[in-house]
Formats: C-alpha cells, sequence, structure tokens
C-alpha cells in the first residue's frame, strides 16, 4: 500500500496529520501567523519503505515597539530607556532625539553615553541607553525607529526634566529717598516654582 502523509512537529508539540492514498496531499494554512513557523514532513511509504522530506518554514512578522523607562527624571539623576520589540528576522532599533536627530541607541551595555555621541544599533529585540547626570537640555521628545526589511515602525517617548536653579533678584538696590525701588526675583524651574 502506498500512501503520502504531512506531518508538521511545533515547538509546543502539536502535530497537525495528514494522510492521502493518492500520490498528493497539500496542506494550506490562511492568515499564517508566526505560530505555524517550524518544521513541516513529508513522508512517503511504498511497499512499507518510508521515504521523507523535510522542510523549515519561516514567518517574518514585525510588532509594534514598546518603550519603557522613567518619563519624568530629576536633573543629576540618570535616563534608562528601553525600545523592546518581536520580529523576525531581528529588526534593527534605532534611538534618536527629536530637535537634534542625534543617534543615540545601544545594546546592553551600561556605559554612559553623551547625546552627542553615535552608538551601535540593537539587534536583539530591544535597544536601550542611558544618559547620565541628566541636564535640563536632555528633556524633549524621544523616538524609538524599528527598521525591519521594507517596514519602519516608530515610538516616541517625551522625557521632562525636573530641575530648580537659585533664585536672582534683578534691579538698582541703590536708591536715593523719594525714587522708585523695582526689583525682580526670577527663577529658573521646571515644573515653575511659585514665587512669593
Amino acid at each position: 500500500m502506498e500512501s503520502i502523509n504531512i506531518l508538521r512537529k511545533a515547538d509546543n508539540g502539536t502535530v497537525v496529520y495528514l494522510q492521502e492514498n493518492s500520490g498528493n496531499v497539500s496542506f494550506s494554512i490562511i492568515n499564517v501567523t508566526a505560530k505555524e513557523a517550524g518544521r513541516y514532513i513529508c513522508t512517503a511509504t511504498y511497499q512499507n519503505v518510508n521515504m521523507t522530506e523535510e522542510i523549515h518554514v519561516k514567518v517574518t512578522y514585525l510588532r509594534k515597539p514598546q518603550i519603557s523607562g522613567r518619563t519624568t527624571v530629576k536633573e543629576g539623576d540618570v535616563l534608562n530607556l528601553t525600545c523592546s520589540t518581536d520580529s523576525f528576522p531581528p529588526a534593527v532599533i534605532e534611538w534618536t532625539k527629536s530637535e537634534t536627530k542625534t543617534n543615540l541607541q545601544r545594546s546592553n551595555s551600561r556605559k554612559s553615553y553623551n547625546s552627542s555621541e553615535n552608538i551601535p544599533k540593537g539587534k536583539h529585540g530591544n535597544c536601550s541607553f542611558s544618559i547620565y547626570n541628566v541636564t535640563a537640555e536632555d528633556a524633549g521628545l524621544y523616538i524609538c525607529t524599528v527598521k525591519h526589511q521594507t517596514d519602519n515602525l516608530k515610538e516616541e517617548i517625551n522625557v521632562k526634566v525636573t530641575y530648580k536653579r537659585k533664585p536672582q533678584i534683578f534691579g538698582n538696590a541703590d536708591v536715593k529717598e523719594g525714587d522708585v525701588l523695582n526689583l525682580t526675583c526670577s527663577v529658573d524651574s521646571f515644573p515653575p516654582l511659585v514665587i512669593r
């Protein structure tokens, strides 16, 4: 007796098994997902002799990037941002700061970088960068761009840096009796401080 079988073993151990006796068997999956990637085996049996052929099916996909990390940091602290995605084949992940278009990304090291340095792209599903001793100039829009074959996906995050400067008084401290005394107290801060 002759027969042809298609057997698929997925990583989770599920098996799809088709059997046909006519010499041909077809297997179709409509709307393929990443779960269908894996090994497919065709076995033909003729006169009790098994012959097999196997193929490894790869499904390309790209998931929306996710950004993690604190979006509000205090001046002098460390800003850590991570952009993560799931894809096959692995995507290239890049970080930039909106106003400067400076390349900020790096992969899995803890070396400090300032925003004027170029840092290698991430290719491992996530890409992190850190800015040590954050200043007010580090506030702004940070963009994670995921490049995958012909597709590009972007995710943005607005980083706020809280800070306060010492109040300054402006005006003429030496006045004549009868003149007008004008003094202005000014303080630079984020969020704005109330001056009394």
